[in-house]
Formats: structure tokens, C-alpha cells, sequence
């Protein structure tokens, strides 16, 4: 959502910004996709092998789902607000970035004839 407000807003800008981070996006992500699959595997193979024992993975993995659970479900309208603000800071930034590359666009238009 944020980025299609973003990209909304400001096209020639944000599209400037977004192809410079591109060639980096598809290694974080299949790094994080290979991550999210090594801990799918590790977390389901006690389950899977028939030894439904509890291992040090899964209750980590409780344990921290259940802290930020607790913790977002305690600090609802603060997650709430800050997501808004968040959304809110960067159309608004988007936009004064497209209206800059407006205005400069416009001035090259002007100077060249």
C-alpha cells in the first residue's frame, strides 16, 4: 500500500529511486524467502519425522511470536498511529519530490527553446 501511494504520487521520482534499489531487492528478499524456508523446515521436521517434541526452535519461535503479539496487541492504537504517520510522511514527501521534478522538468522545457 505504501508503495503504491508512493509511487501514485511521485511516478518520475519514486521510479528514479525504486530502479536504483531494484538490483538489491531480489537478493534481500530471496534472502529472506531462503531464511523463512530454513525455519519452516527446522521448525516442522520434529512433527513431520514423528518425534513431536518440543525442540529449543519451537519454543524459541513461541516465545517470540508470543511477546510481539502481546506487546502489538497492548500498543494497538500507538502501532495504529505510527503506521498512519508513516504512510502520511512519505505521500507527502512523494509528493513534494514529483511537484520538485515537475518544476525542473518545466525549466528545462523553458530554457531549451
Amino acid at each position: 500500500m505504501l508503495l503504491t501511494v508512493s509511487a501514485a504520487l511521485a511516478s518520475g521520482a519514486m521510479a528514479r529511486t525504486v530502479r536504483r534499489a531494484l538490483p538489491y531487492v531480489g537478493r534481500v528478499s530471496g534472502g529472506v524467502l531462503v531464511l523463512s524456508g530454513a525455519y519452516l523446515v527446522a521448525y516442522w521436521t520434529p512433527q513431520l519425522t514423528g518425534n513431536p517434541e518440543r525442540t529449543a526452535l519451537t519454543r524459541g519461535g513461541g516465545l517470540i511470536a508470543g511477546s510481539v503479539t502481546e506487546w502489538l496487541q497492548q500498543r494497538t492504537s500507538l502501532v495504529a498511529v505510527l503506521a498512519s504517520a508513516v504512510v502520511l510522511s512519505v505521500a507527502a514527501l512523494s509528493l513534494l519530490a514529483s511537484r520538485r521534478s515537475s518544476r525542473a522538468d518545466l525549466a528545462a522545457a523553458d530554457d531549451c527553446c
